[in-house]
């Protein structure tokens, strides 16, 4: 469904032949004999905030996600009750300040309590901070990250920390080094 493809901030769509005609929701933004362009103007933003939540289990969730009467700009669904509960998201303001490969810094400013939505997968190792206090990550509409923020102006950090990966590493050169 749309739905999902707009959740997944997927804003262009590429095809080797036309995908849609002339009245599509989705319009023609370049194309050549060998490539067609189009934009999604109802991708969502990368980061966003819902004032509306359901807990649903991993496979309710999936089902919930292809309802047509899903909509991933008001409301999230996740796999466990959040430690504060959304109530509205009228008002909030999400602005990305810094984005690197394994982290990233988010400004937000919450009206009422809401839940912070990232657009991007969510994997156990990512960790978040808010205001510099932990804070869990939570799997938002199957396979996102989610958050939720209390009123008021919060500084957001998501950072990648896998333990595995840093073990890795060290075998890797520790192995490298006795090699040489």
């Amino acid at each position: 469904p749309a739905a999902i493809v707009n959740m997944l901030n997927a804003k262009y769509f590429y095809s080797y032949y036309p995908l849609f005609g002339e009245n599509a929701p989705f319009p023609l933004v370049w194309s050549s004999q060998e490539a067609y362009l189009y934009e999604n103007p109802f991708a969502l933003p990368r980061a966003f905030c819902v004032g509306a939540y359901r807990v649903l289990s991993k496979g309710e969730a999936l089902e919930a996600l292809r309802s047509p009467g899903f909509d991933p700009s008001r409301e999230v669904i996740v796999q466990e009750e959040p430690s504060i509960r959304p109530e509205s998201a009228e008002g909030s303001v999400v602005r990305i300040t810094e984005y690197g490969l394994n982290s990233m810094t988010i400004a937000a400013r919450a009206e009422k309590p809401c839940m912070l939505v990232v657009s991007e997968i969510a994997y156990p190792d990512w960790k978040a901070e808010v205001d510099g206090a932990e804070t869990p990550v939570l799997t938002a509409n199957y396979c996102l990250r989610a958050i939720p923020l209390a009123p008021g102006e919060h500084a957001i950090r998501f950072h990648f920390s896998s333990r595995v990966l840093r073990i890795s590493l060290l075998v890797s050169i520790v192995s490298l080094a006795a090699a040489a």
